[in-house]
């Protein structure tokens, strides 16, 4: 339940949050598998480290696209 809170607030509020429901999502969905049947929601928390994962990928594409647009003007603002 944790990573899948965490993975809905990277997507919505702040992208860092990624990072820890990518952790604690996968963390959970060992748990779960290695608990044979006793413990439940493997769902919860694949959906926790799915949402991280497009997170931290959203977020490593902003940062390129930022640096890429910086470096960009940084080279044609020189040439009014």
């Amino acid at each position: 339940m944790t990573a899948l809170v965490l993975g809905i607030c990277s997507l919505v509020i702040c992208a860092p949050l990624g990072i820890p429901a990518f952790i604690v999502g996968k963390r959970a969905e060992r748990e779960v598998q290695a608990s044979q049947g006793s413990l439940s929601g493997e769902g919860l928390a694949k959906a926790g480290w799915i949402l991280g994962l497009v997170a931290m990928i959203l977020m490593a594409v902003g940062l390129v696209a930022l640096v890429v647009l910086f470096a960009f003007g940084m080279s044609t603002s020189g040439n009014l």
